[in-house]
């Protein structure tokens, strides 16, 4: 875990986002209510009956994280394959993304 922090500058990134001018963008979008990252599903009426956007699994939040590692690895000519990242690592990057928001309301 520590070497993927590491290799992927995460502890940096915040600094380097504010630098760049996009962490206000990079916070928008992963908080807008077009997309829906948690595992529940977001329904468009208050009877919970139609569904706008279903909830992420953990096999589709795994996706998404290995395709976002994938085009990062693109640009910096990174070979097939050595993206790949152990499940378990997977799971562990999603609950720190969620953990400090969960108890939350989703924004409208």
């Amino acid at each position: 875990m520590q070497e993927i922090l590491e290799k992927f500058k995460f502890r940096d990134q915040i600094r380097t986002m504010v630098d760049a001018d996009i962490l206000g963008s990079v916070i928008e979008k992963f908080t807008s209510t077009a997309i829906n990252l948690s595992p529940n599903p977001v329904y468009k009426d208050e009877k919970k009956t139609i569904v706008k956007l279903p909830g992420l699994d953990n096999h589709g939040m795994g996706t998404i994280f290995e395709e976002l590692i994938r085009r990062f690895n693109e640009e910096n000519n990174e070979e097939a394959g050595e993206h790949w990242t152990p499940r378990d690592v997977v799971e562990l990057m999603a609950d720190l993304a969620f953990y400090p928001v969960e108890d939350q309301p989703l924004s409208k």
